[in-house]
């Protein structure tokens, strides 16, 4: 049997099942690492037969689960642009969490490469990344009164 996409759309969400059964039937959960920077080849077909073609997708975001299954929270993380936060300090992710300002990262934390279990993989000839720009409260109230 194959398997592939009927098309090659700009954007694709992946659910990556986690949770799973050990020899003895236990459910655990899989810590197996995401390399984030790996291009994914995603088959296509390519006409109305069994023809098909891999198309590389860029992971663009992804989302983490913290807690158990009745509670905890999620955190997530951005690829931007690579990016200069400051003269020494290279960021190409945006990490979040709840009631803070997100934070800059050159790598996301291993802990949520091997955690992530939601995906945003935006086809590698559409991807058009953000420029991370640290602004301060200075340019901020310049930029409100027009003389930035």
């Amino acid at each position: 049997m194959s398997t592939a996409l009927l098309e090659a759309p700009t954007c694709l969400c992946v659910q990556l099942e986690r949770h799973v059964h050990d020899v003895t039937g236990q459910a655990m959960m899989s810590e197996c690492k995401i390399n984030l920077d790996t291009i994914c080849l995603v088959p296509v077909f390519t006409q109305q037969t069994m023809a098909w073609e891999n198309v590389e997708y860029q992971i663009a975001a992804l989302m983490t689960h913290l807690g158990t299954d009745g509670a905890g929270h999620y955190r997530s993380a951005l690829r931007t642009r690579p990016s200069l936060v400051n003269a020494t300090t290279p960021a190409e992710w945006l990490l979040t969490d709840d009631w803070t300002a997100p934070v800059t990262a050159w790598q996301a934390p291993q802990w949520m490469t091997r955690r992530a279990n939601m995906f945003w993989l935006i086809r590698t000839d559409c991807i058009h990344l953000l420029q991370y720009v640290r602004r301060t409260m200075l340019s901020d109230t310049a930029e409100n009164l027009g003389t930035a």
